[in-house]
């Protein structure tokens, strides 16, 4: 698609933001000088105007609320994508969002991004899908639709996040190669809960630390996976012992945080 003569009244907005200071304007407008174009993307009640729909609702409402109404209430933005303008909406913030003054309130919930993109008239193309879920960007890869196929598929939330084991192990010793990444967290799609990984390094020696956490409800619990040193870390990984092991943990932990 042709950008050139495409520019936007203002590249982002908090909509009808809870704090929203005073004057500041949430409406999007699009325009096309050479189409001639003007249109409103996003209203000053911050309402996305001709609402495209959402791709899979039944996915998105176990991550994220605040979308029902088609209203933007955070951070959005417009984004170029591939060759065509998208508009990044945020449905939900990540939880130290809520905190106050004193750190208090926050809640366990990760940032959601939501994105659809435009044509040249500035109109929607498709519904809106997964842009992001915390640091994990969705777009461009299969994960949505593997995440859909898992809440179809009706099967029990534990046989699908031991089934996401073998996965899980080759995406932890991918970020081995490169430990300098640090901490970086890995969602695994269940029908209501998230496995996750952390890499993490403490006193010489790395270790992972294996999550489950129960969205909508505050429950999260972890354990460690192993503490060894980098080289060994890697070599264990290949192992059917850290296959067994990374099963017994998210069992643990799926007790733990069913009740």
């Amino acid at each position: 698609m042709d950008l050139t003569g495409i520019t936007f009244s203002q590249d982002s907005t908090f909509g009808d933001h809870l704090y929203r200071r005073k004057g500041q304007i949430a409406e999007i407008i699009f325009y096309n000088k050479s189409l001639d174009i003007q249109k409103v993307i996003v209203d000053d009640s911050g309402l996305i105007v001709d609402f495209p729909g959402i791709a899979h609702p039944d996915l998105i409402s176990r991550y994220s609320g605040w979308y029902e109404d088609h209203r933007v209430r955070f951070h959005s933005f417009i984004k170029e994508l591939d060759g065509h303008y998208a508009f990044i909406w945020q449905t939900q913030p990540e939880g130290r969002y809520w905190d106050d003054s004193d750190g208090f309130g926050g809640t366990l919930d990760p940032e959601i991004n939501l994105y659809a993109s435009m044509d040249e008239t500035g109109s929607f193309i498709e519904p809106f899908r997964f842009y992001s879920i915390e640091d994990e960007k969705l777009y461009g890869t299969s994960l949505e639709e593997e995440m859909v196929q898992i809440l179809e598929s009706k099967e029990d939330p534990l046989a699908c996040l031991l089934g996401q084991v073998p996965r899980m192990l080759s995406q932890m010793r991918s970020y081995l190669e490169k430990p300098e990444k640090g901490m970086v967290s890995y969602l695994i799609p269940g029908t209501v809960y998230e496995a996750s990984f952390s890499l993490k390094r403490e006193g010489g020696k790395w270790y992972v630390e294996l999550s489950l956490t129960k969205r909508f409800s505050g429950v999260s619990y972890s354990y460690f996976l192993r503490f060894a040193p980098l080289e060994e870390l890697k070599q264990f990984l290949n192992t059917e012992e850290a296959v067994k092991k990374a099963e017994d943990i998210l069992s643990y932990l799926f007790s733990r945080t069913k009740k």
